[in-house]
């Protein structure tokens, strides 16, 4: 789909872009003739999202090197002790895990890979894995089935997501 000329951007759209673009040194006359033109390059910045992925949890664990920042404030858990910290920790693992076993009715399920991913182990095609982090397990645990087979068909060594 093409992308909308500059004359049928909404009021507010436009306002964000020439902001965004105003502290950059453009006009208003440079925003609008680049970006009709194609040239004003990626918008995820004037929308917002120049170190925050624009799609959540899921893109920043996609392209780690590019959102570590973002990863890294996901990693922490809440809690005011270390034992609570650590019981709030257990339970994402946890939560992570039975979302991870509503895949156990496919064919090549196995649990052993699954509970070693998640809380770390020993699987037979990666080896030894540290198991989730706290964002991939909270990401996992609100994730629906075909989300979590999205993450598991990139096949690479020591994906969390792999559940054969």
């Amino acid at each position: 789909m093409p992308r909308k000329p500059w004359s049928q951007l909404a009021p507010g759209t436009k306002a964000r872009k020439l902001a965004y673009y105003k502290k950059q040194g453009m006009t208003p006359g440079q925003v609008a003739r680049k970006y009709n033109a194609g040239t004003l390059g990626p918008q995820s910045a004037a929308r917002g999202h120049a170190k925050t992925p624009e799609h959540g949890l899921a893109e920043a664990l996609k392209k780690p090197g590019k959102y570590q920042t973002y990863i890294k404030k996901k990693n922490t858990v809440a809690g005011a002790t270390p034992q609570q910290r650590a019981s709030n920790q257990n339970a994402i693992l946890d939560s992570a895990y039975r979302s991870m076993r509503r895949l156990s009715n496919y064919v090549y399920y196995n649990d052993d890979t699954v509970s070693a991913n998640v809380y770390g182990g020993t699987t037979s095609e990666s080896g030894p894995v540290p198991g989730m982090s706290v964002a991939e397990a909270t990401w996992t645990a609100h994730a629906d089935i075909e989300e979590i087979r999205s993450m598991a068909s990139n096949q690479y060594r020591g994906n969390p997501w792999w559940y054969h």
